[in-house]
């Protein structure tokens, strides 16, 4: 009996990419309240990293993956959750020490980590029977990996203008 309750309360790699999310969405929504009075540039963008990347995205690929269910993958998948949520956490500090010597560092190698992320899951679906879940899926990894490389260009050209 006791091991039947354990299995139904274990949290499968799809899972945490849907509580993290909500937790990002949730800490968006904080740190725009708490700033509210006097928002700045970076905590405007962060704000909405945290709603939108880490949140939203973490939550759809959650929601994807649990659908598709890859078999024997578990283990990708817990990697893949655990390089996406360090990965978007440096982005913000790297980002919020972009005029130091470590930002851009701490940038890159977040970035590096995340797109990490990004290729462990496709590779993780890679044996998945062709679907419409499994397209938008890799739609939506095809965007995140295009617009985390213009991010990280953008972000190293206006800082060497």
């Amino acid at each position: 009996m006791a091991n039947a309750q354990k299995s139904r309360c274990k949290l499968q790699p799809a899972d945490y990419f849907v509580v993290l999310g909500v937790l990002s969405i949730a800490a968006g929504g904080i740190v725009s309240a708490i700033f509210a009075h006097e928002p700045g540039r970076f905590v405007m963008w962060a704000a909405a990293y945290l709603v939108l990347a880490a949140g939203l995205v973490q939550v759809a690929l959650g929601f994807l993956l649990k659908h598709l269910a890859p078999q024997n993958m578990e283990r990708n998948l817990y990697t893949a959750v655990m390089l996406y949520n360090v990965g978007g956490l440096g982005v913000i500090a790297g980002t919020a020490l972009k005029t130091s010597l470590v930002g851009p560092t701490v940038l890159v190698l977040a970035d590096a980590m995340f797109l990490l992320a990004l290729l462990t899951i496709a590779y993780s679906v890679r044996t998945i029977r062709r679907s419409i879940l499994l397209a938008f899926l890799y739609i939506l990894l095809a965007v995140l990996f295009v617009s985390t490389l213009v991010g990280l260009f953008l972000s190293t050209v206006i800082r060497l203008s």
